[in-house]
């Protein structure tokens, strides 16, 4: 396992192997935070070439998110054998089913929430316990701009259902955590190029960004960029809870 490097902020990302955990690790690694990635399903080999893209003081774990007591364990192996751990976010998720929510069976719902809400409440649970101890800290979790702009949802079935209690419960975290010194955020992408919109044709995404005012979509960077903002000290004076990334919508918070 590779060792962070000392004296410097650590930060834990799960999902860190996907397209927008990739770019706010990227990120965090060029801002000169340690990262510790974690990760489920990715292989092997294709983390530890991630690793060596970003350099010497990172690591990675893997762990099942829907497991709270294999997230618990994981998450006390890092700070037992990386250090105290400063920055979480979320960036973990499954794509959405892109069916009506009215056609969709209890066991689909049951398994969006599973994928995109309670992972995120294991994950930052078990932070919070560490953060508390230290009063200080910051949680980020990735959403959707749906939940703050509904007549964007579209068809995504359970999806944003589920991002709209990871929401609620990320609202429920900051207030519960703010006297501990914990800033809590969501950053709520709008329609994005890649990701899980890659299995789109290209003309119906360019069709998309035709459409936009800005004719631009969000990108990973985008998010790693107001993510990479929200940690800094200048992020300290941000005072609301979500910031929305969607040009599409003529949002952009940065």
């Amino acid at each position: 396992m590779q060792a962070l490097k000392k004296n410097r902020k650590i930060a834990l990302v799960s999902g860190g192997m996907g397209y927008v955990g990739k770019a706010v690790t990227q990120r965090f690694a060029q801002d000169g935070i340690s990262v510790v990635v974690m990760y489920h399903t990715s292989s092997q080999e294709s983390v530890d070439e991630f690793l060596m893209l970003l350099g010497e003081g990172h690591a990675a774990y893997q762990c099942d998110l829907g497991n709270e007591a294999q997230m618990q364990e994981t998450i006390a192996t890092i700070e037992r054998e990386q250090g105290p751990v400063s920055i979480y976010v979320h960036a973990a998720g499954a794509s959405p089913s892109r069916k009506p929510l009215h056609l969709t069976s209890t066991e689909e719902v049951l398994e969006a929430f599973k994928k995109n809400a309670l992972s995120g409440f294991n994950f930052f649970t078990a932070g919070a316990t560490y953060l508390k101890e230290r009063k200080e800290g910051v949680m980020i979790g990735i959403t959707t701009a749906a939940v703050v702009f509904p007549q964007s949802v579209g068809s995504l079935g359970p999806y944003v259902a589920a991002k709209y209690a990871l929401q609620g419960m990320l609202a429920s975290f900051r207030a519960e955590l703010l006297p501990f010194g914990i800033r809590v955020y969501s950053v709520a992408p709008g329609f994005m190029e890649g990701g899980m919109n890659s299995v789109f044709p290209k003309a119906f995404v360019e069709m998309v960004k035709a459409k936009s005012p800005t004719k631009m979509l969000a990108t990973a960077e985008n998010i790693a960029e107001h993510i990479s903002f929200l940690v800094s000290d200048a992020g300290k004076d941000f005072t609301d809870l979500t910031i929305v990334v969607a040009p599409e919508l003529e949002v952009h918070a940065l």
